[in-house]
């Protein structure tokens, strides 16, 4: 990605891939030779929403666990965030 690029989403490489899908229809056993390229993006696809879903699980446990943010009164202060230096 060069600078000043935006990163590319899922929407934007199933775009891609639609519109490979219909330039290799039609250019017919030609079009095979773009197979690679459609291939890549089927890959780069797959990642990106397994990137988003591990994002999701993430986010998921985060919300089921109880909020760390409130200290309790007996909580041993040594281990807090704010006070570490």
């Amino acid at each position: 990605m060069t600078a000043g690029q935006r990163p590319h989403t899922i929407e934007d490489i199933e775009q891609a891939m639609a519109d490979l899908a219909l330039l290799m229809r039609a250019q017919g056993d030609h079009g095979l030779l773009a197979l690679p390229i459609f291939e890549r993006l089927e890959r780069e696809r797959a990642r990106l929403l397994d990137v988003d879903d591990r994002l999701d699980q993430a986010l998921l446990r985060a919300k089921a666990r109880p909020s760390r943010s409130h200290h309790k009164p007996n909580a041993d202060r040594r281990y807090s965030r704010t006070l570490a230096a």
